[in-house]
């Protein structure tokens, strides 16, 4: 877990090495990912996924700071 200052923004970073999964939203059950994404946008935040099958999973929200 990380959490910096970046061009402006602030930016959180959540990475783990695990069995990673499709991001799909079509082949999702729940509605976790897109819950997240929605709050991101209601703070004006980016929200972003990488993840594979296989393979770890990392999870950022860039929130931009307002000067």
């Amino acid at each position: 877990i990380s959490l910096r200052s970046a061009d402006g923004a602030v930016v959180l970073t959540i990475h783990d090495d695990g069995k990673g999964f499709d991001t799909d939203p079509a082949r999702s059950a729940g509605a976790g990912l897109s819950t997240m994404h929605h709050r991101a946008e209601l703070i004006d935040a980016t929200f972003g996924i990488e993840s594979e099958p296989g393979q770890g999973t990392t999870i950022s929200c860039r929130l931009p700071l307002q000067g």
